[in-house]
């Protein structure tokens, strides 16, 4: 599974999928340094990104799970809580 990142949720050392606005130019998996920079997983050289650019990681199947496990728990308390007490807190 892949999710689309913003900018300002990139983690440094995490390895993303990068590809222009524009569709025309494709970069491909970069492993991000901080401050906009970024290097091929093979390659010593780091270079510069600017905004024009969509950014997308990819999801393991452990941690799609986690998520949606996460949510079915919420979900399953909430319904428990108000069987328990009504939604204004009463018995």
């Amino acid at each position: 599974m892949i999710e689309q990142v913003k900018y300002d949720d990139l983690v440094e050392g995490q390895q993303y999928f990068v590809i222009h606005k524009r569709g025309a130019i494709t970069e491909g998996d970069l492993i991000y340094h901080g401050n906009r920079y970024f290097k091929y997983p093979n390659s010593r050289a780091i270079f510069q990104i600017v905004d024009m650019y969509h950014f997308y990681r990819y999801v393991s199947k452990y941690e799609y799970y986690m998520k949606v496990k996460e949510k079915y728990d919420d979900k399953c308390l909430n319904i428990v809580l108000k069987r328990l007490v009504n939604e204004h807190f009463e018995w």
